[in-house]
């Protein structure tokens, strides 16, 4: 019988930490799923962790492995190309779920296409507490592009035909990191129905290791991703400035990081003058502590 969830775990050399992935799954109260791992070339034990679980569940699980690709597009791609559910939920191996996350999506998938939650944070010190996803409206693209993606991967759950409509995750290496908000933008452009569970129903790793951390390859990557979607905003100039603005912040975030305090002031009073109030307050708080350390 096809199972009414798809989970599809990207993981790479994350052992350890697939392991509770995994057990985060089995502790699932809604039990109409499958599950797929789809390995990015691994070089520890992740292979040996699926099957030690697959050896302890009832629930159906496949394994792929391929050579390192280098990013989570392309072995997303693979799940979603082997799944057989009409609902396709994403979990990276890092992170990992409640037990009532699937029981709280299942109950909103008669209504819309893409569902997604808040997340609580782990892995940092000092912690920051949550994730917190802003309501869309209706005006789901414009809300994205004006106050930046506070979808987490690992909390979204979307109708499959949508996905393959739109030909899947970005496998451009120029999009690694952010080939998901692409995805994001590139649903809420088709006018599909957007639901955000305003609880958190899982925990996010945000400690060593990400790749969408500060470097000179994501402020790259940040500039393709807005540079594409931009000009969807030019008939109105406020939008239009409202969305550089958080590339503004985004980048004087990554600049602060890397040390280029100069870059990141100039970024930052571009995100003050044009940004949303929040992105405003954001951007005052770091012009600030970049004078400060």
């Amino acid at each position: 019988m096809q199972a009414k969830f798809s989970v599809i775990i990207p993981t790479y050399n994350r052992a350890g930490q697939l392991k509770t992935c995994l057990e985060s799954l089995e502790a699932q109260t809604f039990r109409d799923f499958e599950i797929l791992v789809c390995d990015d070339g691994s070089l520890d034990d992740s292979a040996a962790v699926v099957e030690a679980f697959k050896a302890t569940t009832t629930l159906p699980v496949q394994y792929f492995f391929n050579e390192n690709w280098g990013g989570p597009a392309y072995p997303r791609n693979v799940g979603i190309a082997h799944s057989q559910a009409p609902w396709l939920c994403f979990l990276d191996s890092d992170d990992y779920w409640y037990p009532e996350k699937l029981a709280e999506c299942n109950a909103f998938t008669q209504q819309y296409d893409f569902i997604c939650h808040e997340v609580d944070i782990i892995g940092r010190r000092p912690p920051r507490n949550r994730i917190r996803t802003f309501a869309f409206g209706t005006k789901v693209f414009y809300n994205l592009m004006t106050r930046g993606n506070s979808i987490i991967t690992s909390s979204v759950c979307v109708k499959k035909e949508i996905i393959l409509s739109l030909g899947g995750f970005s496998e451009d290496k120029m999009m690694i990191a952010v080939e998901d908000f692409d995805l994001w933008l590139r649903i809420a452009r088709a006018a599909y129905q957007f639901k955000v569970i305003h609880r958190s129903l899982g925990a996010y790793w945000e400690g060593g290791g990400n790749i969408s951390t500060a470097s000179d390859k994501q402020l790259k990557r940040l500039e393709n991703i807005y540079n594409r979607y931009l000009p969807y905003l030019a008939d109105t100039p406020r939008a239009l400035h409202r969305a550089t603005a958080v590339l503004r912040y985004l980048q004087g975030w990554m600049y602060l990081r890397l040390g280029d305090r100069k870059a990141a002031w100039t970024a930052f009073r571009v995100a003050v003058r044009w940004g949303v109030t929040d992105i405003k307050l954001k951007g005052l708080y770091q012009m600030m502590k970049a004078i400060l350390t």
